[in-house]
C-alpha cells in the first residue's frame, strides 16, 4: 500500500493562510509481487576485487585507533594503582574497538582493509577476555575474605590462583596495546603482497 498526498480544496470559512498548502493522505493499493520484480543482471554487481581498492581508505580510523591506544595504555597503567579506573577502560576501549569492528555509529563511513579490520577484531577479542578476566579477578578477590583491620582485601592471602588471573590480565593488556597499535600506525608493514 503506498501514500500518496493530493492537494485539498478548503470549501468552508476557516481557509489556510495565503502559501499553505493542505493536503490530504490517499491509500492506494499495490501488487506485491516478489516474483515480478526485476533482478539485476549477474554481469552489473560489481565483485569485491574490482570494486574495493577503489573504494578503500587507507588512513580511516586513525584518530579512533589513537584514542584506543591511549584508553588501553591509561588501563595499563592504573591496573596495579587503581583497578577501578583500569576496569573503566577496558569498558571503554571495548565500546571503542566494537565500533570499529561493527562499522556502526561514527565508523560507518570507515572502509578498511581486511587486515586493518581484522586489527580491530582481535583488540576487540582481547579486550573483552581482559574483562572476562578482571570480573573473575574481582570475585576471587573479594571470594578470598580476608580482610585487614582496615577492611580491605589482602592479594597476598588470596593465592596463587589470583596471582595467574593478574598476569593473565597483564598479558592480554598487552595484546590488546599491541594490536591497538598495529591498527592504528601499522596498516603499510602489516598489509597483504598484492
Amino acid at each position: 500500500m503506498t501514500v500518496t498526498a493530493e492537494p485539498e480544496i478548503v470549501v468552508s470559512g476557516n481557509a489556510p493562510a495565503p502559501g499553505v498548502v493542505v493536503t490530504s493522505a490517499v491509500a492506494q493499493p499495490v501488487a506485491f509481487d516478489v516474483e515480478k520484480q526485476q533482478q539485476p543482471a549477474a554481469s552489473a554487481a560489481p565483485t569485491y576485487a574490482s570494486a574495493a581498492p577503489a573504494l578503500i581508505d587507507t588512513e580511516a580510523g586513525k584518530g579512533m585507533g589513537i584514542a584506543l591506544f591511549v584508553v588501553i595504555l591509561v588501563g595499563l597503567v592504573f591496573l596495579w594503582i587503581f583497578p577501578l579506573i583500569s576496569f573503566i577502560c577496558i569498558i571503554t576501549a571495548i565500546v571503542l574497538s566494537s565500533i570499529l569492528t561493527c562499522s556502526c555509529c561514527c565508523a560507518a563511513d570507515y572502509n578498511l582493509q581486511p587486515h586493518v579490520k581484522k586489527f580491530a577484531v582481535a583488540t576487540l577479542v582481547s579486550l573483552v577476555l581482559i574483562f572476562i578476566i578482571q570480573v573473575i579477578y574481582l570475585i576471587a578477590l573479594f571470594a578470598a575474605g580476608e580482610t585487614s583491620v582496615s577492611g580491605t582485601v589482602s592479594v597476598d592471602t588470596a593465592g596463587p590462583a589470583l596471582v595467574i588471573v593478574a598476569v593473565l590480565s597483564l598479558v592480554l593488556n598487552f595484546v590488546a596495546l599491541i594490536f591497538s597499535a598495529l591498527f592504528t600506525w601499522g596498516r603499510k608493514c602489516c598489509a597483504p603482497r598484492t
